[in-house]
């Protein structure tokens, strides 16, 4: 992830208050999942000089990713709600 991050600010090439901005609107337009868990450690690596601006940028990467997965993890449930409640009524019927 480090690499990456490098790879990001050297392509970006812009003091990190600006780099940041991009890196910020990158992380909205781009799908969630592993790609997104780059964007804190680019903060990590070049924020510690603005730290006010690093911690509301790790806020918005934060809520992203617990967004994220509340949302996964409902999808997940009401899927296989079905395929659940039917294991557990055989469960409790074979038992009889």
């Amino acid at each position: 992830m480090h690499h990456v991050s490098s790879a990001i600010n050297e392509v970006i090439d812009k003091p990190y208050e600006q780099a940041l901005k991009i890196v910020l609107e990158a992380n909205r337009n781009l799908s969630s999942g592993f790609v997104n868990m780059v964007f804190p450690d680019f903060v990590e690596q070049y924020g510690i000089e603005h730290l006010k601006l690093s911690m509301q940028a790790l806020k918005v990467y934060t809520f992203r990713i617990i967004n994220i997965d509340y949302h996964l993890t409902r999808l997940l449930l009401l899927y296989f709600y079905d395929l659940y409640l039917q294991n557990v009524l055989m469960c409790f019927s074979n038992r009889s």
